[in-house]
């Protein structure tokens, strides 16, 4: 069982409409199962299941890096999602714009910059993902046929516009890089969650069996999160 997971670990391959986030817990799920834990061996199956222009950019990253942790399997994690999540920015506009948008109308032709008035706001690799609500959409059906229906249903918001957030992300406004600003308010919350929600609330309710979330971003206000206990 272990050699057979360990063969799919060495032949795993990055698919072509797969998300960096997907491909990266199927990654992890498939170290985990081989029971390889060696950071060079798991940097060099991670590298080599990238396509090639990620993974080469990865590979000239992690040479020229001065922090010599930069050969961590996580610290190449997360320049993968880093450079991918960048190109999720360019990508992505405002739903609110009008439909026949072209992409000189997104980016300035002489600056190379985005257009303020048609700004990025929902990155696919949150909401638009088909992956992304596949795989919710599942977890949520499991709890339903194991455990029957929710007893809780929460929703936690964020203020966009806080010290810390505006800190986090380094622009004018939080919504210039929605992908950073997601990622950022999804670390944050699964503290929370996992610390007060999972730990101090849990026990004043008699403990929680499952649960399931999903983050959502709209167009008309910030992140949310919806889980159901």
């Amino acid at each position: 069982m272990q050699q057979s997971a360990r063969n799919k670990l060495i032949n795993v391959k990055m698919c072509k409409n797969e998300g960096i986030d997907d491909f990266i817990d199927r990654f992890n799920v498939l170290r985990f199962e081989a029971r390889v834990f060696e950071e060079h061996m798991l940097c060099q199956f991670f590298l080599s299941a990238l396509p090639t222009p990620l993974s080469h950019q990865l590979s000239m990253f992690n040479a020229t890096a001065s922090n010599k942790k930069r050969n961590k399997i996580k610290f190449l994690m997360e320049d993968a999602q880093r450079l991918c999540n960048s190109a999720a920015n360019r990508l992505v506009i405002s739903t609110k714009g009008p439909s026949n948008i072209r992409q000189r109308d997104v980016t300035d032709a002489t600056t190379k910059t985005s257009n303020k008035n048609i700004v990025p706001t929902v990155p696919y690799v949150v909401r638009s993902s088909y992956a992304y609500k596949r795989r919710n959409f599942l977890k949520l059906q499991t709890v339903f046929n194991n455990l029957g229906a929710p007893q809780l249903f929460l929703t936690f918001s964020c203020n966009d516009y806080s010290p810390d957030f505006a800190a986090a992300i380094d622009t004018q406004y939080p919504w210039e890089d929605p992908v950073l600003f997601a990622n950022h308010f999804k670390r944050k919350w699964t503290h929370f969650f996992n610390t007060y929600v999972l730990g101090h609330f849990a026990t004043m309710i008699g403990g929680v069996k499952d649960f399931s979330w999903v983050l959502e971003i709209q167009d008309r206000g910030s992140p949310h999160i919806h889980c159901v206990l």
